[in-house]
């Protein structure tokens, strides 16, 4: 009954809502997905790290990690490799964490009665759409896409550069650019329009059942089976004060030695190796816009005797 977010209504005003449809006389609550409980996001991640956490332990055991190496992970990784470099917390405690950071990405999309989503995500490589096709022209069919159906569809993650990309969107878009990619990819002649392929395979997904589209693997592209959350896109936007809010209660001051993070943490944000100075914390509050940050900033004070 505890477990509880905030999220704004319809009318913009913040209300708190339980991440569980019970209330005070419901007897049990059972945990469902329509392809098992670990294609649910918030026993996926804790799994995940689990499995992380394991691994490197044995890596340590065999003397296969330095304790001068960096550090980093993307995404749920960085809580892995928190937890498992700098033994950041107690393990049941990140894994709480990463439960509830599971939950209120799994809540912040609709589902129909059978717990399906209408999102995905997917994996592109330009390079094999067509000779000249780029990361610039990919960008532009994403956002084409995205503008000519009016929903969601964005470039979330840039791993390998020129040949491999993720997007997050709803299903219906996700499968037009697969069908836009594999129709480029044809080289024919002449090429077809760009702009022509967008709108007719928008319009003709426009009707489909948006939780029903099966997404098959295309020339370029390749589904993220089991994943019907748009991760990293700004659709989860508001969902982060709320997760801001589990971390506050969650990470505790005392547990916190910067000694092991400084010069060795590389964190998602800025790319640089952790450091407690006012230009990494300048740095930082330039990528985010945080206002925790800001506060920081405006209300440092230099330790003159630590310089001394």
């Amino acid at each position: 009954m505890r477990m509880t977010y905030e999220a704004a209504s319809k009318t913009g005003v913040k209300e708190t809502k339980r991440f569980f449809d019970i209330t005070s006389t419901t007897p049990n609550y059972t945990y469902r997905h329509p392809k098992g409980l670990l294609f649910s996001t918030e026993f996926a991640q804790p799994a995940l790290t689990v499995t992380e956490k394991a691994a490197f332990e044995e890596m340590a055991v065999r003397g296969l990690v330095s304790d001068k190496s960096k550090y980093a992970g993307h995404s749920l990784g960085e809580y892995a490799a928190l937890c498992a470099i700098a033994d950041m917390m107690p393990l049941e405690q990140i894994l709480s964490i990463v439960f509830y950071r599971g939950l209120s990405m799994q809540v912040a999309v609709d589902r129909d009665e059978e717990g399906r989503s209408e999102f995905g995500m997917m994996a592109v490589d330009p390079s094999r759409v067509t000779k000249g096709f780029n990361v610039d022209k990919l960008e532009a069919t994403v956002k084409a896409i995205a503008k000519e159906s009016g929903s969601l569809l964005e470039i979330v993650n840039y791993n390998v550069q020129d040949k491999q990309y993720v997007c997050a969107g709803t299903l219906r878009n996700l499968q037009a650019l697969t069908l836009v990619c594999n129709d480029l990819s044809a080289n024919t002649t002449p090429p077809p329009s760009l702009d022509s392929l967008i709108t007719r395979y928008v319009a003709s997904l426009a009707n489909a059942d948006a939780t029903t589209i099966s997404l098959d693997r295309g020339k370029a592209t390749i589904p993220l089976a089991g994943i019907d959350v748009p991760f990293h896109s700004s659709f989860l936007r508001p969902n982060l004060a709320a997760f801001r809010e589990v971390l506050e209660q969650n990470i505790r001051k005392d547990w916190m030695d910067p000694e092991k993070l400084i010069g060795r943490y590389v964190p998602n944000v800025t790319a640089k190796p952790f450091d407690i100075s006012r230009e990494a914390f300048e740095d930082a509050y330039k990528a985010t816009g945080s206002e925790k940050l800001k506060h920081v900033l405006d209300n440092w004070v230099e330790d003159v005797s630590a310089k001394a």
